[in-house]
């Protein structure tokens, strides 16, 4: 299977994720917003968290659509599926309860195989940044191109 193909697959299961995430949070605004002000950390700032999060996941979509933004759409991903993983370790490590009544595509999951899944995001996400070259480095020459200009004279970029 060619890396390009791989990429799109994995970017297909990825705007699939988030739409229909970013949608249901908002279909179910109140719970997600009441869900979050139980939270630890996320209380005081609920109302706004409840609003941003759908639109961030939106953002992804619309990022992974274009081949253009693609490779910022896989890094976004990686990083918010990520974040949301550390999220939900530390909750379990402070021994609340709460984050383990999801709202979205995997409300009926476990904590455990929501991290489980989570944990295949991230790999998914880091799989297609690295086929897509997105962490290759910039070969950096230390000599200047000489190049010629029209009148025939060479000059050096800087």
């Amino acid at each position: 299977m060619k890396s390009k193909t791989i990429i799109e697959f994995i970017s297909i299961l990825l705007v699939v994720h988030f739409s229909f995430t970013a949608i249901e949070q908002l279909v179910n605004h109140n719970v997600l917003r009441l869900l979050l002000e139980k939270a630890p950390v996320m209380g005081p700032v609920a109302e706004q968290a409840s609003w941003i999060f759908p639109f961030l996941q939106f953002t992804v979509v619309f990022l992974l659509l274009f081949r253009r933004t693609r490779l910022a759409g896989l890094f976004c991903s990686f990083i918010i599926t990520g974040m949301v993983t550390i999220y939900i370790i530390a909750t379990i490590n402070t021994g609340e309860t709460q984050t383990s009544k999801y709202i979205g595509l995997w409300k009926g999951l476990s904590l455990k195989n929501h991290i489980i899944l989570n944990i295949i995001g991230i790999l998914l996400s880091g799989l297609a940044i690295i086929l897509s070259g997105g962490l290759r480095q910039p070969v950096l020459s230390h000599e200047p191109e000489v190049r010629s200009q029209d009148s025939g004279y060479p000059y050096i970029e800087r």
